[in-house]
């Protein structure tokens, strides 16, 4: 590919909220690289000469794991890439995943530091499930209203490595309106999924979306919200709370799924 490296650091970039991507350079280092970046999405055909740029990917943050990546843009060399972990715990089997790396890094794949960050994010989800299972933790279930008038709402996104397959979006598709959820997907690499809904039906929709088969996914976004019916006609209180969700779509009373391909439409619709 002409511009790999470009496009795995697009791939990686997108998959990332603020918090969990930094570049790592002097801050005119930093200005240049967004800048080439921001052209090179806009569709810009980006300079052959070749240079390096450093940033660094969190892996983990209960672990503290981050991966640093030494990236080659531009020459015949796109795409060669570095890659260091640090902030390892104890609990870390640093050997394994030091090999997994060099495994990941001698294959001629097109999107090398994608893989190897989604790849090292499922051992260490795996990791930290070993470890809750051994120290349980309960989480805190929000309170059910006790005012008929109020009803508990949710929203989730899941980040995916990809979402291309014809059966998930058939399943997608069936399901919003069964479980009365809003849901709106964003496809190819990465995919990305949010639903809506009342609190108990989106909790439904998460265990069967954690049933599937994923080559990678993680939970990004959670937040629970209440919708409060303002007059006395709360027989059809569930039905206005749906139609005052983030994720309603115009001239639809039922709910349903929708696909889109836009990174920056999903994130308009779903924050």
């Amino acid at each position: 590919m002409e511009h790999a490296g470009y496009d795995d650091l697009l791939l990686v970039r997108a998959s990332l909220l603020e918090n969990e991507f930094r570049w790592n350079g002097t801050s005119s280092e930093i200005a240049a690289w967004s800048a080439q970046l921001e052209a090179y999405e806009q569709g810009a055909v980006p300079s052959p000469e070749p240079h390096r740029v450093h940033f660094s990917l969190r892996i983990h943050e209960a672990l503290g794991v981050w991966m640093n990546v030494s990236l080659t843009l531009g020459g015949k060399h796109e795409g060669s890439t570095s890659i260091t972990l640090t902030g390892i715990s104890p609990n870390v089997p640093i050997t394994a995943w030091n090999a997994m790396i060099d495994k990941r890094l001698a294959e001629v794949v097109p999107n090398p530091v994608f893989d190897t960050f989604t790849e090292l994010q499922q051992l260490a989800a795996s990791l930290d499930e070993v470890q809750t299972v051994q120290s349980p933790v309960q989480s805190p279930v929000p309170p059910l209203p006790s005012d008929p008038q109020i009803v508990l709402m949710k929203r989730v996104i899941f980040w995916s490595h990809h979402l291309v397959a014809p059966s998930k979006r058939k399943q997608f598709a069936a399901w919003c309106p069964e479980l009365h959820v809003w849901g709106l997907v964003k496809l190819g690499y990465p995919g990305f999924l949010c639903f809506e809904g009342e609190h108990g039906d989106v909790e439904n929709m998460i265990q069967r979306v954690k049933r599937m088969q994923w080559h990678a996914l993680s939970m990004r976004v959670e937040v629970d919200w209440s919708y409060a019916h303002i007059d006395t006609d709360s027989h059809n209180i569930c039905t206005q709370a749906l139609q005052h969700c983030l994720l309603k779509q115009d001239g639809k009373a039922r709910t349903a799924c929708e696909e889109i391909n836009d990174m920056g439409a999903f994130i308009a619709r779903c924050v």
